[in-house]
C-alpha cells in the first residue's frame, strides 16, 4: 500500500438507463399534449366552409349576434335557406345553436320552446337567449356551436 485509499465509483448504467426513459416518457406525456394544440394553431380556420356547412346541413344562414334588452339578453339571428331543413333543426333541442363566450369558453344553452312556425326561405328569425351575468357585451367574440360544427369568431354587436 502506498498510503492512498480509492474509492471505486459503482458503476451506474442502470441509473442512466432510468434516466432516459423517464426523459423519453416525459416528451412522449408533453408531446400528446402539445400536437393538438400546434394542430390547432397550424391548421387554418376555414369559415366559408363552415358557413356553407351549416347552410347545408341545417337549412340556416347566421346573421347576426346582438346584445339586447339592457344587456339582459342576447339576440340570434338566422336566415332560412332551405325551409324543410330549417324546421327539422329548430325542433330538434339537441342541434339548437350553442353561444360559446371565446374569451372564457362559457357555454349559454338555449332555453326550448313549443311553438311551432312555417319557416319561410330568404326570411330572417331570431332566438333570445339569456345573458347570464351581462358577460356578453357588443364586441365580444362568440362561437356558434350547432351540432358538430363551429363557427368562430363571431363579434356581437
Amino acid at each position: 500500500m502506498d498510503g492512498i485509499l480509492t474509492r471505486t465509483q459503482p458503476n451506474r448504467p442502470r441509473h442512466l438507463i432510468r434516466w432516459t426513459l423517464l426523459t423519453a416518457l416525459a416528451l412522449v406525456l408533453s408531446g400528446a399534449f402539445w400536437v393538438p394544440y400546434i394542430q390547432s394553431i397550424i391548421t387554418p380556420y376555414d369559415e366559408d366552409a363552415v358557413i356553407a356547412a351549416i347552410e347545408d346541413q341545417y337549412g340556416v344562414h347566421v346573421s347576426m349576434i346582438a346584445v339586447t334588452m339592457g344587456g339582459g339578453a342576447v339576440d340570434f339571428r338566422f336566415q332560412i335557406v332551405d325551409p324543410d331543413k330549417a324546421t327539422n333543426f329548430c325542433y330538434d333541442y339537441e342541434n339548437l345553436p350553442v353561444l360559446i363566450v371565446e374569451s372564457n369558453g362559457q357555454q349559454i344553452k338555449p332555453r326550448e320552446h313549443t311553438h311551432h312556425v312555417n319557416y319561410e326561405f330568404g326570411r330572417t328569425y331570431y332566438q333570445l337567449y339569456r345573458n347570464p351575468g351581462g358577460i356578453v357585451k357588443s364586441g365580444t367574440r362568440m362561437t356558434v356551436q350547432i351540432g358538430d360544427l363551429e363557427l368562430k369568431h363571431v363579434v356581437a354587436y
